[in-house]
C-alpha cells in the first residue's frame, strides 16, 4: 500500500504500523491487522452506529459521526469516516479521518488525526457567524437553527490555521490520501471481505 506522507517526520515503522507527524501536530498512522474486519457490513446505514452518533446533543458520550462514505481504490473497498471525539483531559476536540481497507483474512487502516489547537470551537464560531450572515431569519428560530451543521464542508477553509480548524485539514490530507492511494499485487489478489461470513 502506498500513498503520500506529505514530507511529514516518520515516528514510527514496524512491519505493521507506521506514523508520521506534521509540524502543527497532524499525525498520519497506516495500521495492517491480520485479521477477520471488525464491520457489520459495507453499506453507509449498517456502519452508522458502529462508528458513532450523528446527533450534536451526544456532546462528550460518543464520537460524533461527521461523514461516512464508500468508496472503491482499483476494486478495494474503502470506507471513509469522518468522527469528532472530545479529549477530557484537555477539553478540547480532535477530529479523526479514516480509510480502512477490509478483505476476507485482513484490513488496513490509515488515519490522520488532530486535535484543537489552545483555543476550542473557532471552526464552529466562524461557520455559525457566516450562517447568521446568510440567513439572518433562520437564526430568530430555537437551536438548532435549521439545517445548520458547523461541520459541515460548505465552512471548511474559513482562513482559520489548521491549529484552529483542523477538521478542514484532515480532510484534505485524508482526500489527497484516497486519490493518491495504491495497492501492491500482494494485496489486490486478497479474497475479498464478505459479510456474510460473520
Amino acid at each position: 500500500m502506498k500513498f503520500p506522507t506529505f514530507g511529514w517526520d516518520q515516528v514510527r515503522d514496524e512491519p505493521t504500523a507506521r506514523a508520521w507527524m506534521s509540524d502543527e501536530g497532524a499525525l498520519l498512522t497506516v495500521d495492517f491487522f491480520p485479521a477477520y474486519p471488525d464491520l457489520p457490513g459495507l453499506e453507509p446505514q449498517q456502519l452508522e452506529r458502529y462508528f458513532g452518533s450523528r446527533h450534536h446533543h451526544h456532546e462528550h458520550a460518543r464520537r460524533l459521526l461527521i461523514e461516512l462514505a464508500l468508496a472503491h481504490v482499483h476494486s478495494v473497498p474503502l470506507v471513509r469516516v469522518i468522527t469528532r471525539e472530545h479529549l477530557p483531559e484537555r477539553d478540547r476536540y480532535a477530529f479523526q479521518a479514516a480509510l480502512i481497507a477490509p478483505f476476507a483474512r485482513c484490513y488496513w487502516v490509515v488515519k490522520v488525526g488532530q486535535a484543537e489547537g489552545d483555543v476550542t470551537g473557532v471552526r464552529e464560531a466562524l461557520a455559525f457567524d457566516k450562517f447568521a450572515r446568510m440567513h439572518p431569519d433562520r437564526i430568530k428560530a430555537d437551536p438548532p437553527f435549521g439545517d445548520f451543521d458547523p461541520y459541515g464542508r460548505e465552512w471548511d477553509s474559513e482562513n482559520a490555521p489548521d491549529a484552529l480548524d483542523p477538521l478542514s485539514s484532515v480532510r484534505w490530507y485524508i482526500a489527497d490520501v484516497e486519490a493518491n492511494l495504491t495497492f501492491g499485487p500482494e494485496v489486490l489478489e486478497q479474497p475479498a471481505f464478505d459479510v456474510r461470513r460473520m
